[in-house]
């Protein structure tokens, strides 16, 4: 388990407390520079939701407030295990950049 590599993660008392108490853990040290290309959230669900909501326009922040809200909400299991399922080839793109950013891979959902 690593985290995003803010420094409250980074910090000797969270990681001996994540050590003693989180599966699979992970040192920072071990951890890649950046890893938005190994995080679910940040190569799927968030670029999900923003392509979804900007599908329309939006003249309150509370319309898009509603609108992210509500694609969020519609995310299907299916498209969490599809997006999951590529991690494997993700974590051997990251080795292979030594642990740098990959190369752009096409969305996970439908450009409809």
């Amino acid at each position: 388990m690593w985290q995003d590599s803010a420094p409250a993660y980074k910090a000797k008392r969270m990681q001996e407390w994540l050590k003693s108490n989180a599966f699979a853990f992970v040192p920072f040290s071990s951890w890649p520079p950046l890893s938005p290309d190994l995080s679910l959230l940040d190569y799927f669900v968030w670029s999900y939701v923003e392509n979804m909501t900007n599908r329309s326009s939006h003249n309150t922040k509370q319309s898009l407030i509603t609108c992210i809200k509500e694609k969020f909400s519609k995310i299907e299991a299916a498209q969490i295990q599809n997006a999951f399922s590529r991690f494997r080839s993700r974590i051997e793109r990251v080795l292979a950049a030594d642990g740098g950013y990959i190369k752009y891979i096409a969305p996970l959902y439908p450009n409809k």
